[in-house]
């Protein structure tokens, strides 16, 4: 190349040109065209459409077999072969221009700008901690200190739980500074909802649950773990909930033991309330006793689209405590405050009228 090209004749592929003409981010071709002050002219009839499907056709369809042909099938092979091949297609193909005039403008910048205007280039946005991601790599704007990788690395709870099974000798040069090693140790992991999470995760957890081992991008894809190096006697336990929101990949089930936790009977249902609304001096009583069984009976009933949870029906009577209500009064004494704190369980405007004329009856009974 002598220079760059005031214009550029292209179809209207996604490689030259964004598909959507709201998208205000340009593709990196035109960016890197604007950035060379190259024009680009896009083919929008049939006649100049041809033209440049025939130059693709050239490079996809006769150069294909001119190397087939050639036996070749290597790269540096091929890039011999091509002063060779292109000198044969002009001497049969060329057409004398009307001016030999070159038309390639001179570019008066250095290699840098050359480059910069050329490469790739994505936005980011940068975090308080000046990180970003790109291409599932986490990258760390450094500002001094520690030239360190191992410096910057956090583990969540199954990483912290592979390393803690390994000696302290095994893994201490991989270790940021404040991490406390247990080991060697077994740990229990819970990882919630799972079914929430991007469809791609389960499948990226193939090899922790399966290896015991994640590798470490960021110092050098090392691996952590592994069959032969964590005891399986240390193996981590890891529990896994799904609320069965969509399905989970076949390959990740085949490797879990599935069990369903059945919905509480209301000797359970007492004793979770009981251990979560003590701090608020909740005692068994009657208040408690009628609101287990109106809640109850509001699921029995299908009064709303969907069952209340027992997590709101630990709001609701949090509410009616806090606001006043006290264990030894029943239900319908506590009625007002029983009205007024109904947004805990419902959540949903069109249950309102039915949900309220359920609580009225169940009070007045």
């Amino acid at each position: 190349m002598t220079g760059a090209r005031s214009p550029l004749y292209s179809d209207r592929h996604s490689i030259f040109t964004k598909q959507d003409p709201e998208e205000a981010t340009p593709t990196q071709f035109e960016r890197a065209a604007r950035a060379l002050g190259i024009e680009l002219i896009l083919a929008s009839s049939p006649q100049a459409k041809g033209r440049v499907e025939r130059a693709f056709q050239t490079l996809q369809d006769r150069l294909v077999k001119a190397l087939r042909l050639a036996g070749i099938d290597t790269l540096e092979a091929a890039n011999a072969c091509l002063p060779d091949f292109i000198a044969h297609y002009n001497a049969r193909f060329a057409k004398p221009p009307r001016s030999q005039e070159d038309a390639h403008r001179r570019l008066d910048i250095g290699a840098e700008q050359l480059y910069l205007a050329t490469c790739e280039q994505h936005v980011r946005t940068l975090s308080k901690s000046l990180s970003c991601q790109y291409r599932g790599r986490q990258y760390l704007i450094q500002t001094g200190g520690s030239t360190n990788n191992a410096d910057y690395l956090s583990f969540n709870a199954l990483g912290r739980a592979l390393i803690n099974a390994l000696p302290l000798e095994q893994v201490r040069a991989w270790l940021p500074p404040g991490f406390v090693h247990a080991g060697p140790t077994r740990s229990v992991v819970l990882i919630d909802e799972i079914d929430k999470a991007p469809r791609d995760f389960p499948n990226d957890l193939l090899n922790e649950i399966e290896q015991m081992y994640f590798r470490v991008p960021e110092l050098g894809n090392v691996a952590i773990g592994g069959p032969g190096v964590l005891a399986e006697s240390l193996r981590p336990i890891v529990f896994l909930t799904s609320n069965s929101e969509k399905n989970l990949p076949d390959p990740f089930l085949r490797r879990c033991v599935d069990y369903h936790i059945p919905f509480p009977d209301r000797d359970r249902l007492q004793e979770i309330l009981l251990a979560r609304l003590t701090r608020l001096g909740a005692t068994a009583g009657p208040l408690l006793e009628d609101a287990l069984a109106f809640f109850v009976n509001l699921r029995e009933a299908h009064a709303m689209r969907r069952r209340i949870s027992p997590a709101e029906l630990i709001q609701w009577l949090t509410w009616m405590l806090a606001a006043g209500a006290r264990p030894e009064q029943r239900l319908r004494e506590a009625g007002q405050l029983a009205m007024a704190g109904l947004g805990a369980i419902i959540k949903d405007p069109a249950n309102q009228p039915q949900v309220r004329a359920l609580l009225e009856a169940f009070l007045a009974a």
